[in-house]
């Protein structure tokens, strides 16, 4: 040995071949990166939730007004002097054409001029313009006093009467059940939407899945809005079917975009609907108090739609629902559609549910999804073989086809892996074909054993008697070889005799007959066929089956 040899530290020991590699630290880069990432995300959500409530003013609300031209003209300069294009007044013959201009969600009041002014609010349409009206009803009575004085007989001057025309229901009187309720709806159809692409693998799958949580989802909402808080009035039924249609709206287009675009699908869909489409939805006050025309568009997303619908439908029967019901309808389409383009890709090898299979798969196989970006250099002989079982049922297949499967693995992973294919087996109905030389696998595995020679099938039975009873003499010779460690002193091991014949020009009559110790002149000449012992789904392919079974302690255990 030489002086280096000598003064040389120790080498590391070999790390243990099946020993997973641990997972490196996250870079110090990345890390900063996520925080401002997160924090980012933070701040768009404050800004989204916020927005509508601090930009929020009325603009143009449609107000109905009925009276003398010159008492109109009156009152509309005195609105604007209050507060300039905050009101939009639209001339009504009189107080009936005012009210159904109101039930029909044409207008958010009326304000009747003439002898006996009067003030009329819909609560059911906005506690906003409700609140909004009844102010203006107390600036026209002050307005009118002024007159009345001006004129010398302060006592002249007429009450202005407010009237609610459609008002709430006495069970959510300040309306408060009906506008939270509505966040519910829209978060509902998201949290479906995703939980179904998490869950559920393959695109008509999720139609199917979407489809079943709108129905069930939309019965428990109005069983607990209506039947429950009184928040919602109105035909049972038909809010029910509204409240699904606005879930499956929302749900369906997270599911088309997973179709189309992977698990990228889930944040698209979520953040449209969330972050974009609920704060233009108009659901806590009227679009008209939006910026811009953003109420309008709103109207045409799944949120403002969805809580427009149930509105009408509760409170005014005699408004326009057309458009709300058409907005659902097609949102849901849309995501129907845009599932069924993504399955027609699938068909054609273009697979974007890959990466929820591929982790759903390494999670069957006990392997963490991050292994999915390991190379196999960085892999275990047994994490390999995980590997390459976890590839095979990402297909999910109903047979298994195993070929040596844990033949280049020591004992203690080849066990872990056997076990694994118990497990696979059970949990999802897997049935496996086992091609091994390894008879103490087959037997832990196998329901049942079929023993090859030459490519002909010799012996087929329940594992359990194949191994305790052989009835081939191949099948015997093969057991008799195993190695066992049974006893301190056994013979050396029998050895089957001869070479393998000539597999060009195979003989007639029993390929194993030149190397069977019991063979006769019958085996040399005929085929044997396949007879059946006292269990009739044991058969063996022998002239003379053997007659003596091998001790028990002498089977591969």
């Amino acid at each position: 040995m030489s002086a280096t040899d000598a003064t040389a530290p120790p080498a590391s020991p070999a790390p243990h071949p099946d020993r997973p590699h641990p997972a490196p630290h996250t870079p110090w880069g990345r890390v900063v990166g996520l925080g401002v990432a997160v924090a980012a995300v933070v701040g768009v959500l404050v800004l989204a939730f916020s927005w509508p409530a601090v930009t929020a003013e009325p603009k143009d609300l449609p107000v109905a007004v009925a009276g003398p031209p010159q008492a109109v003209a009156g009152l509309e300069t005195t609105l604007d002097e209050a507060q300039p294009g905050a009101v939009d007044l639209v001339p009504v013959a009189d107080r009936d054409a005012a009210v159904a201009a109101i039930q029909e969600r044409d207008v958010y009041g009326a304000i009747v001029l003439g002898g006996a002014a009067e003030v009329l609010t819909a609560s059911a349409a906005s506690s906003v313009t409700n609140q909004l009206l009844t102010a203006a009803a107390s600036q026209l009575q002050a307005g009118l006093a002024q007159q009345a004085a001006a004129g010398g007989d302060p006592a002249a001057a007429p009450t202005v009467t407010v009237t609610d025309v459609v008002p709430l229901s006495a069970d959510d009187p300040r309306g408060t059940g009906l506008t939270a309720a509505l966040f519910p709806l829209v978060l509902g159809g998201i949290v479906g939407g995703v939980a179904v692409s998490l869950l559920v693998v393959g695109a008509l799958r999720r139609v199917l899945a979407v489809a079943v949580y709108s129905a069930v989802g939309g019965v428990v909402l109005v069983a607990v809005l209506q039947s429950w808080f009184g928040a919602l009035q109105g035909d049972w039924w038909i809010n029910a079917g509204a409240a699904a249609l606005a879930l499956a709206a929302v749900a369906a287009p997270i599911t088309g975009f997973v179709a189309l675009l992977g698990r990228a699908g889930i944040a698209l869909g979520a953040v449209t609907m969330m972050l974009v489409a609920n704060p233009i939805s108009g659901a806590t006050m009227p679009p008209e108090f939006l910026p811009g025309h953003w109420g309008e568009i709103g109207q045409w997303f799944p949120p403002g739609a969805g809580a427009t619908l149930l509105r009408d439908l509760s409170y005014f029967p005699s408004a326009d629902a057309g458009p709300a019901w058409l907005a659902l309808g097609l949102w849901a389409a849309a995501g129907v559609l845009l599932s069924l383009v993504g399955h027609l890709r699938t068909a054609g090898g273009v697979e974007p549910d890959a990466e929820a299979a591929r982790d759903e798969a390494l999670e069957r196989a006990a392997l963490p999804a991050s292994y999915a970006a390991r190379f196999p250099d960085q892999l275990s002989g047994g994490e390999r073989q995980r590997v390459g079982i976890a590839r095979a049922i990402a297909l999910r297949p109903r047979l298994l086809l195993l070929d040596e499967p844990v033949s280049a693995l020591d004992v203690s992973v080849r066990a872990g892996i056997l076990a694994l294919l118990a497990d696979l087996r059970s949990r999802l109905g897997l049935s496996c074909l086992l091609v091994a030389h390894d008879l103490a696998a087959v037997r832990h595995v196998a329901d049942r054993t079929a023993v090859m020679h030459l490519g002909v099938i010799v012996e087929i039975g329940d594992t359990g008697s194949v191994f305790t009873d052989p009835r081939h003499p191949y099948t015997r010779a093969l057991i008799d070889s195993t190695p066992r460690l049974s006893a301190p002193r056994r013979p050396p091991l029998p050895q089957i005799p001869g070479g393998l014949p000539e597999l060009v020009h195979p003989r007639k009559g029993c390929a194993f007959a030149p190397r069977c110790a019991a063979a006769r002149p019958t085996c040399f000449d005929d085929r044997p066929p396949e007879e059946a012992g006292p269990d009739a789904r044991h058969t063996a392919a022998c002239w003379f089956p053997v007659q003596q079974a091998p001790d028990r302690s002498e089977v591969p255990a």
